[in-house]
């Protein structure tokens, strides 16, 4: 097992549900059909006036949660910081707006996670982790006046789709203070395609993934926590890692 590097820690922001359609009229999204159908609670309130146009509609609601939709997307979009897991709400109401439509034509789901890991205590190690740390170095990295900004694309195989994950470093503003603090940025999805599926199997494919939405945070937040916060990757020199490791736990 490996062990974490001074409590350096993914902190997760957002979480958002995406469904890729085929043909979809964006004005069907309006705030009666969604409270009407049950697909949101009744006792919901706006946290603004919803818009409403021929190219797409988006409603934003107090808790947090964004839905949006044009001719190919719905988005259901969730700020999660300091929420636990039984208040998240995005993926919950995404199974229910299946639930409610089911003949619409999925050709994808994504289930997207960011989340931030802060080096408050570190912040020279975030200028350069990405560069001399997940990489093994190289005279690539001894040019300029300071360590350069990397930013890293992966793409890991799953079982039933893919994970693509995007790293990059970034600075957070601190309250009462004029300094930015070093961070390091992870966006993580999940990627199922449903083109390849018969038309009659989709909505089961895309409900049976979707409802195990609470899996996919446990696996992304293990696999940044585990594997790239751990404490080989945190250390100086960066040197040979094992970019393999052991098989990353699936559903």
């Amino acid at each position: 097992m490996y062990q974490n590097f001074s409590g350096h820690e993914l902190s997760l922001y957002e979480l958002s549900v995406v469904f890729l359609v085929k043909n979809q009229n964006p004005t069907l999204l309006n705030w009666d059909f969604l409270k009407y159908s049950g697909i949101v609670p009744q006792d919901w309130r706006l946290d603004s006036n919803p818009v409403y146009t021929q190219q797409g509609s988006q409603l934003i609601f107090e808790n947090g949660l964004q839905i949006a939709s044009d001719n190919s997307r719905t988005i259901f979009l969730e700020n999660i910081i300091g929420k636990s897991i039984d208040n998240i709400v995005a993926a919950q109401i995404a199974q229910l707006y299946t639930q409610v439509l089911p003949y619409v034509e999925y050709e994808g789901l994504g289930i997207n996670l960011t989340g931030v890991v802060s080096f408050r205590e570190q912040p020279q190690l975030a200028q350069t982790y990405l560069a001399k740390n997940l990489f093994a170095g190289g005279n690539w990295l001894e040019f300029g006046i300071q360590p350069p900004k990397v930013d890293v694309n992966i793409s890991y195989t799953l079982e039933q789709g893919n994970l693509n994950m995007q790293i990059s470093q970034i600075e957070l503003p601190q309250e009462n203070q004029e300094a930015k603090m070093p961070a390091i940025r992870y966006f993580g999805n999940f990627d199922y395609g449903l083109q390849q599926v018969p038309i009659t199997e989709r909505l089961g494919r895309l409900q049976s993934v979707l409802v195990q939405w609470q899996a996919h945070i446990e696996m992304f937040t293990s696999l940044i926590n585990e594997r790239f916060m751990n404490e080989n990757n945190l250390s100086f020199p960066g040197g040979n890692q094992n970019l393999t490791g052991e098989p990353i736990e699936q559903f």
